[in-house]
């Protein structure tokens, strides 16, 4: 699927689940996040309040000829704060330290801030390297008008369009189409420099980042010192291994080592754990130093890839490890992108920090006066 449509669904399901869990608007016991109570602020955060705190086309943040308005940066604040709040249900504290010396109010206000450079930086790439929205894209944002209108026809808490846009953190119409723009116009810039499906970071790109951030791929077989608890002397444990170790010799030479190596591997090793033991990664562990235990690091290290250690001791046993080529689209250890992946994000950034170390950016007056904790203030109910 072409990765534009693939994202106009998605946004497609973002909105409906944020219509079901009804996201910005008062319930029925109040814990809402519009006005209600006759314009009184709800329990709960007062959004309509913050929305409107300056005018929608105020510049809050400008580079040269590129601009972020409160309209366009609201919506970013809006989205931080609907999952701080989990969906506006619980009240925020912003004075927390979540960082030696700067409280949550900080830390948000320049996530949010890095979120609308971004932006900014995009909409200057593309021009720098000639790129412009396609009619395809236009279509795309003229589909996502006509669902986000439909969705609201069929609200009925709603009165207008706007309404609707509104408790979703869009000023109006014009703000959404603006903001559809802007981020197709980042995935316009990732297409193309990596391609449609993403693929365009080569075998040997990704080989150079691996061997920049020292990953390595390697299987074991453990022979856990847990197996005195079994009745068996450390003594014997390594009679064990050094007989494991004098099998795989015999046969190191083999065309199909790598195969005889993991089926010994399943059948004999103690690596059990359903989290991130092999089991869970039955091509071996992809890492990087820091993720193991030294001992298993530094004798992995030493390999070349396809070559077996001898027997390594480290706190948890004795392993037997065999170094393999990387293999690009497996997932490293305590990550969510294959290396691949991984290699593209930090290309990517390094590029959008080199545009944006080329660029000057000004902050206007409001956008000094932007107070986290005054704009999206917890109210607790008025008593009557």
């Amino acid at each position: 699927m072409n990765i534009k449509k693939f994202l106009s669904l998605l946004l497609c399901f973002v909105l409906l689940f944020a219509a079901v869990v009804g996201c910005g608007k008062s319930d029925g016991d109040g814990n809402g996040n519009g006005n209600g109570n006759g314009g009184e602020p709800p329990h709960g955060i007062d959004l309509d309040a913050a929305m409107t705190a300056f005018e929608p086309d105020t510049v809050m943040i400008k580079s040269g000829d590129y601009f972020i308005t409160w309209a366009e940066f609201y919506n970013l604040l809006f989205r931080a704060v609907k999952e701080l709040s989990y969906n506006f249900s619980m009240e925020i504290d912003w004075d927390k330290e979540v960082v030696i010396g700067q409280s949550l109010s900080d830390v948000a206000l320049s996530y949010i801030t890095d979120q609308a450079q971004e932006l900014l930086v995009s909409e200057y790439a593309i021009d720098i390297l000639g790129l412009s929205l396609s009619q395809e894209d236009l279509d795309i944002i003229q589909a996502d008008v006509e669902f986000v209108t439909e969705m609201s026809e069929d609200d009925e808490e709603f009165e207008s369009l706007d309404q609707f846009l509104n408790s979703l953190g869009y000023y109006n119409l014009e703000v959404f189409k603006q903001l559809r723009a802007r981020e197709l116009v980042q995935w316009l810039l990732i297409t193309a420099l990596y391609g449609e499906d993403l693929n365009g970071m080569s075998d040997s790109d990704v080989i150079a980042f691996a061997e920049e951030h020292e990953f390595m791929q390697a299987k074991h077989i453990l022979l856990a010192f847990l197996r005195e608890d079994e009745g068996y002397t450390r003594d014997e444990i390594f009679e064990r291994a050094q007989d494991l170790l004098d099998i795989l010799l015999e046969h190191v030479d083999d065309a199909n080592f790598v195969d005889f190596f993991t089926s010994l591997m399943i059948d004999l090793s103690d690596d059990r754990n359903p989290y991130t033991g092999e089991v869970n990664s039955p091509e071996g562990y992809l890492f990087q130093p820091e993720v193991m235990v030294p001992p298993f690091s530094e004798a992995t290290k030493s390999l070349r890839p396809g070559q077996m250690s001898g027997i390594v001791e480290t706190e948890y046993g004795l392993h037997i490890i065999l170094r393999l080529p990387l293999i690009f689209d497996a997932y490293p250890q305590r990550e969510q992108y294959t290396l691949r992946e991984l290699a593209l994000f930090t290309d990517y950034n390094n590029r959008m920090q080199e545009w944006q170390d080329s660029m000057t950016f000004e902050f206007s007056p409001e956008y000094d006066l932007i107070d986290l904790p005054a704009l999206f203030a917890w109210h607790e109910p008025h008593e009557h």
